[in-house]
């Protein structure tokens, strides 16, 4: 499957594009669901619990579009919702405790979970990203506070 599925569907006839994206999703979501599992499988070979955290856009998170009428960015923000909305569905297949976090809620949901002031944590996620190397843009700095949130709640 094409990794920018709304990208490639954009240049196809409707129903063969309404096609090829219910592919992709179907794909991604067993996908999903087979790794999950297998990481839970072996998390679990140590006693330890698995839990996760996603942290998605200004609200609810939505089911990705089933077309590719859209613009360029569109079909970015379509593959976001993709692939969101796969591991959410893959998580709940598979039991996973999972917390969803909106963006904008995120720094003061991790400062009172944590216990840390949101400065704090500011700094201590940069630290995190100097240890570990690029990319650490925004995405990489939210998706290390929902971890250490979701590690917070074991």
């Amino acid at each position: 499957m094409p990794g920018e599925v709304y990208h490639v569907a954009h240049g196809l006839e409707a129903d063969v594009a309404a096609g090829l994206i219910a592919q992709a999703i179907e794909a991604s979501q067993s996908a999903a669901f087979e790794g999950l599992t297998a990481l839970m499988g072996d998390i679990s070979k140590h006693g330890l619990l698995a839990r996760a955290g996603i942290v998605v856009g200004k609200g609810p998170p939505r089911p990705p579009p089933p077309h590719a009428r859209m613009s360029h960015t569109g079909f970015h923000a379509s593959e976001g919702q993709l692939y969101r909305h796969t591991l959410i569905q893959a998580a709940g297949r598979a039991r996973l405790e999972l917390s969803i976090i909106t963006e904008p809620e995120l720094l003061e949901a991790a400062a009172a979970t944590l216990g840390l002031a949101p400065a704090v944590l500011t700094a201590r996620v940069t630290q995190l990203g100097a240890s570990v190397g690029p990319p650490w843009t925004q995405r990489e700095k939210s998706a290390a506070l929902a971890a250490w949130m979701a590690l917070a709640r074991s």
